[in-house]
């Protein structure tokens, strides 16, 4: 199933073009939207309920793991659903996932699966926010998951089912769209994002990288592309940013569920064990930038602890952070930021 070519994913319970039902359904939203724009009204659907720009919520736990190092999933039950009433200012969780998110939307949900089985997005946490979402009413085969690869996505825990059944999980090389070029970017990004979802879900696992300074949500998006080596000239700056600027990407992009919970400071995107450390800590925003400013500063802090030169002192600037900013993609200035840290 895994070796399916995505091109022979049509119909009602696949994938496929452009089907008349998905024409209609998308002409009703563009009138519906305009429409209520003209009344100054709110749309029904998730992507106008958004949280400001610039807020950021990081929740911590003492006992964030079982042994051997492995998640605790009632204990990420609380942080998620503490962390999210935060973001969104309901009383509830359900209530959270319901500002952000419609029963009837197609949601894509971003693991980073490149650090390998040791160093990637939690299958634990991931399970969670798939959870949450069926839990107000989306199918769970309206619920997409995708990596650069096969062997990535078994990183996260997972195997690659793109039919179903439940959640469909495909690996992002059998489901490109023809080439784009969009600022310095060019190449072909997944057709999951471009056609066949409503909203976006990126869940990157905190890390250093070896040319980037840090990667997190801004450039888990090389996972959604075909040719991510040749975006990483010149620290991927501004390759990192005008990607994460395609329309699709950022006005799908409706949440941030960063894995935190035992980040790396040195030596990635690959583990190296010896400078990983437990955070236990799980970030989230609807604002990618704000979430790699914060991710960032715990980058840069523990490298400190531990006697690590600034990332900018070994020629590894997160510059793409502040590129990103500047195309309006969300706020990187620490006096903008609205940073709520929770202990549970």
């Amino acid at each position: 199933m895994g070796n399916e070519r995505f091109e022979h994913l049509q119909g009602e319970d696949a994938f496929g073009s452009e089907s008349r039902r998905e024409f209609i359904r998308n002409l009703t939203n563009l009138c519906v939207g305009g429409l209520a724009c003209l009344l100054g009204l709110g749309q029904s659907t998730g992507a106008t309920k958004m949280p400001p720009q610039g807020r950021v919520i990081i929740v911590r736990s003492k006992r964030p793991f079982k042994a051997p190092l492995r998640p605790d999933k009632d204990e990420l039950e609380k942080m998620l659903d503490r962390g999210m009433i935060a973001l969104t200012g309901e009383p509830t969780a359900q209530r959270a996932w319901e500002k952000l998110f419609s029963s009837d939307e197609r949601v894509g949900i971003k693991p980073n699966g490149l650090g390998g089985p040791t160093c990637s997005t939690s299958k634990e946490l991931i399970e969670v926010c798939i959870e949450r979402l069926t839990g107000i009413g989306i199918k769970a085969e309206n619920i997409y998951l995708w990596d650069q690869n096969p062997s990535f996505i078994r990183n996260w825990g997972f195997d690659v089912r793109p039919k179903g059944p439940g959640v469909r999980v495909l690996n992002v090389q059998e489901t490109f769209g023809d080439v784009v070029k969009h600022g310095t970017f060019r190449g072909r990004i997944t057709r999951i994002i471009t056609h066949h979802v409503d909203a976006i879900i990126n869940m990157p696992i905190l890390k250093d990288h070896n040319i980037a300074g840090v990667t997190a949500a801004l450039k888990n998006h090389y996972g959604s592309i075909d040719n991510p080596a040749a975006h990483h000239a010149n620290g991927c700056d501004p390759y990192i940013a005008h990607l994460n600027s395609f329309p699709h990407i950022k006005q799908k992009t409706r949440l941030i569920i960063g894995d935190a919970l035992r980040p790396l400071c040195e030596g990635g995107p690959q583990d190296r064990p010896q400078f990983r450390w437990v955070y236990g800590g799980v970030i989230l925003s609807c604002d990618p930038v704000a979430h790699d400013a914060v991710a960032l500063r715990i980058i840069e802090e523990r490298r400190k602890e531990v006697g690590l030169p600034p990332l900018e002192s070994v020629g590894r600037p997160a510059r793409h952070i502040a590129t990103a900013a500047k195309l309006g993609l969300g706020v990187a200035d620490p006096k903008k930021l609205q940073l709520v840290m929770l202990n549970i």
